[in-house]
């Protein structure tokens, strides 16, 4: 498994949702320094924490909710040490619905590569089965 790829994969999804997140709320919104640590620390230490889908051992829906309260976990540790000053039912708020719309775009995004690699395979198919009547 190639970490770096998982790493800079979380870092796109949680810089597209976190600024999604800006747009939707519509009001001026100030992007310091210590957000974008946050932001990048949270990414990362949450696209690493998609390792647990990789076990065979739990079910989808397990693993899903496992990683869903690890992620309610790790925002508000970060937030304590990253001294952010949301309340912390607007914390679970804000963090659920990143999680709904993180979890939706990995989905579309698995659903595209399996309807690439399904019509990669029938290709090959189609080339066999041409080969072996030649």
């Amino acid at each position: 498994m190639n970490y770096f790829k998982v790493i800079f994969n979380g870092l796109g999804i949680g810089s597209v949702v976190y600024l999604g997140l800006i747009l939707i709320q519509g009001q001026t919104t100030v992007v310091s320094a210590k957000n974008v640590l946050f932001l990048f620390s949270i990414s990362c230490c949450i696209s690493m924490g998609t390792i647990i889908f990789r076990l065979e051992s739990l079910s989808f829906l397990s693993a899903l909710v496992i990683h869903y309260f690890g992620v309610i976990m790790l925002i508000i540790f970060m937030s304590y040490i990253f001294k952010i000053n949301d309340g912390l039912i607007h914390l679970i708020i804000a963090t659920t619905i990143i999680y709904i719309i993180s979890y939706t775009i990995t989905t579309i995004k698995f659903f595209l590569i399996s309807k690439e690699f399904n019509h990669d395979l029938e290709q090959l198919k189609k080339r066999a089965l041409t080969n072996k009547i030649n």
